[in-house]
């Protein structure tokens, strides 16, 4: 099983990846590629993280051990033709299903005088269902960046005031870009495992919210970030690893969705 995008289906499998696609020799991995989608531009030089070794303070207890998971597989599809790299559409959510385990959302899109359809599915959280439903009005945002590093990041947020609801990325490079897309959380990574010096280590992921909760999550792992008394950030790490090329310092897999706690 490979990295695909098939049609205008992009699925994303960090277990399955974590051989087929992954960097090696300190390059990125490569991706097969059909209608619907474009290559990226050059990578982003690395901005967030540190290099010095430190200790997590929240979430799970950090481990150099963990293997990468399909945890934070996510699938986003559309049916119309897109030359560019990036999306940034209004869309309307049609409806929610959860089946085997799975969150699908299908949206409803406006393509400037035309509509679309597209769909986002992960992995159900077991925190609580997701915090929003079939009528409300939402941003769609994906990027793909192939050239150097095999990025693909989709946002979901509301319309209304552009609030976070669901983030899901797979691939290398830390600029501006994955980090904006986790907003208002700030979103960076640690070398818990000790400074890179050639070979591939696992980071930790760190998310720091601005009303001072904080999560820090190895691959392999998951937790939540509470927002407020019946709200929380459920996230989790597929895969996260220092010194993954020459072209980027991180490799990550990351799923997160807003929730509604305890249904």
């Amino acid at each position: 099983m490979r990295c695909l995008i098939i049609g205008h289906t992009v699925i994303v499998a960090a277990l399955a990846c974590a051989s087929a696609c992954a960097p090696k020799d300190g390059e990125p991995g490569e991706t097969d590629a059909s209608s619907g989608s474009s290559t990226g531009t050059d990578g982003e030089e690395p901005t967030g993280g540190s290099s010095d070794t430190e200790e997590p303070t929240a979430g799970e207890a950090s481990t150099c051990e963990g293997e990468p998971t399909d945890a934070a597989e996510f699938e986003f599809t559309f049916d119309w033709v897109q030359e560019e790299a990036e999306i940034d559409v209004t869309c309307e959510v049609d409806a929610v299903t959860v089946d085997a385990g799975q969150v699908t959302t299908a949206f409803t899109c406006d393509l400037g005088g035309a509509s679309g359809a597209a769909s986002l599915r992960f992995a159900a959280p077991p925190e609580g269902p997701v915090d929003w439903e079939a009528g409300l009005a939402v941003r769609v945002k994906w990027l793909e960046e192939l050239e150097f590093g095999d990025l693909r990041l989709v946002q979901l947020r509301a319309a209304e005031d552009d609030g976070l609801l669901a983030v899901g990325v797979y691939g290398g490079q830390e600029g501006p870009d994955v980090q904006e897309a986790f907003a208002p959380l700030t979103y960076g990574h640690s070398s818990v495992c000790g400074a890179p010096s050639g070979d591939v280590v696992p980071a930790q992921l760190d998310f720091e919210a601005s009303w001072g909760e904080a999560l820090h999550l190895m691959q392999g792992q998951r937790g939540s970030l509470p927002i407020d008394a019946g709200h929380a950030f459920a996230i989790d790490v597929g895969r996260a690893e220092d010194n993954a090329s020459a072209h980027f310092g991180l490799w990550q897999n990351v799923v997160l969705r807003r929730v509604r706690l305890g249904g």
